[in-house]
């Protein structure tokens, strides 16, 4: 609407000033006096100074339509520092604690698999996917989930985002900036009481990885982050959400796929897949678990109990088996070292 109205005044605006100019113009033939011709002239002057104070008026609505400010509403993380700033394009600011700690710091952050830090330089931020407290993925990600980059980035290949699950924000991740579960719904509540939109995330350092980024829209059919957990599976050639309907049948077949994909997930779809791993070995019970998992190759099995270690740290679910899994789960875990 404001742009179509702004379209209208400029067009208005600028009609009126070459009228005004012509007819002024003809007058000045026939003006037989030297006053009437700078009267002319300063008259022309004036329509066409009003016409342009318009047209800037008329552009300056158009720019700060919906609250936009001009200006997108950004996010600077500082690893360093850990904290988060969010500039809004209304001109406030917020800043808020946040962490990238992951379970490989000295990951490559060009990588997919890596686990290592997300990478440095000014990233595309995707609208939350957000999520329901009452579900297994709250305590994963909290109330929402910004994937960073565009299709083809690396951030976005790698899956890495901007999201809680926690009360701190120093859990670990797999490469994901991490916040406090109150502070990402602080940010939400205000986003949504204010109608803007994070568009932006800088990271310091310097920009190295390849950015392949496609412009291809995306599809709303799924969360993008359901999308990501896909997306790592068929790298293994492995269909994920077929893998979660054939859990139903609790086969060692599953239980293998499973297990093989785990070392091509990275970001938030491998801490959601940690988290599926850790469900699947209550469902099957530690016999059946670590008598599967015994027979995978060894690279296998050490991705798998490092993924179940990952998880058991950073699980914040009413739940607590898991911190206690070495307990409960003794067969299984004594399958591998653990750091």
């Amino acid at each position: 609407m404001f742009t179509i109205r702004s379209e209208i005044v400029i067009g208005w605006a600028v009609n009126a000033c070459l009228l005004d100019y012509v007819s002024r113009v003809e007058l000045l033939r026939v003006a037989p006096l030297p006053l009437i011709r700078n009267r002319v002239c300063h008259g022309a002057a004036i329509v066409c100074f009003l016409a342009l104070s318009l047209i800037a008026s008329a552009q300056s609505s158009s720019t700060n339509a919906a609250g936009n400010g001009g200006n997108p509403s950004i996010a600077n993380f500082y690893p360093e520092q850990l904290m988060i700033t969010l500039y809004f394009s209304n001109g406030k600011t917020r800043s808020y604690p946040a962490a990238n700690h992951t379970d490989r710091p000295q990951g490559d952050p060009c990588t997919v698999g890596s686990h290592g830090p997300c990478p440095a330089g000014r990233w595309y931020l995707n609208p939350p996917d957000l999520v329901k407290r009452t579900t297994r993925r709250y305590h994963r990600v909290g109330a929402a989930f910004f994937l960073i980059g565009r299709p083809g980035s690396v951030p976005f290949q790698r899956s890495v985002g901007l999201h809680a699950g926690s009360d701190s924000h120093l859990n670990l991740t797999w490469g994901c900036i991490r916040m406090s579960n109150a502070d990402l719904e602080e940010v939400l509540a205000y986003l949504h009481k204010t109608h803007l939109v994070l568009e932006a995330i800088t990271i310091p350092g310097k920009a190295r990885c390849k950015d392949t980024t496609s412009f291809v829209a995306q599809t709303a059919e799924r969360s993008l982050l359901d999308a990501a957990i896909s997306r790592q599976a068929q790298r293994a050639s492995i269909e994920y959400p077929m893998i979660q309907d054939e859990v139903k049948s609790l086969s060692d077949d599953t239980l293998h796929k499973m297990f093989t994909v785990t070392s091509y997930m990275d970001g938030a779809a491998g801490e959601e897949h940690a988290s599926n791993l850790f469900l699947l070995l209550t469902k099957f019970g530690d016999g059946a678990y670590s008598a599967a998992l015994a027979r995978e190759p060894s690279t296998v099995r050490m991705q798998v109990l490092k993924a179940l270690d990952f998880f058991a740290a950073t699980d914040s679910s009413p739940d607590k088996d898991s911190i206690e899994w070495a307990r409960k789960f003794p067969l299984t875990y004594q399958l591998g070292r653990h750091e």
